[in-house]
């Protein structure tokens, strides 16, 4: 897995942390959006990985 790869991850994953934290406070809109910010952040890693094959 290349640095890049893995840098798209670790934002996927803050941004799912932040999406259940405003989750959990009933922030729903809020939640949303970190949850697609979330998705579109591991979908980025996983276009990288497959344009880079190792």
């Amino acid at each position: 897995m290349s640095s890049g790869q893995q840098e798209y991850i670790q934002k996927g994953i803050k941004s799912a942390e932040q999406a259940t934290a405003e989750d959990k406070a009933h922030n729903y809109e809020a939640a949303a959006q970190h949850y697609m910010t979330a998705a579109d952040w591991l979908f980025q890693a996983m276009k990288y990985g497959a344009m880079n094959p190792q």
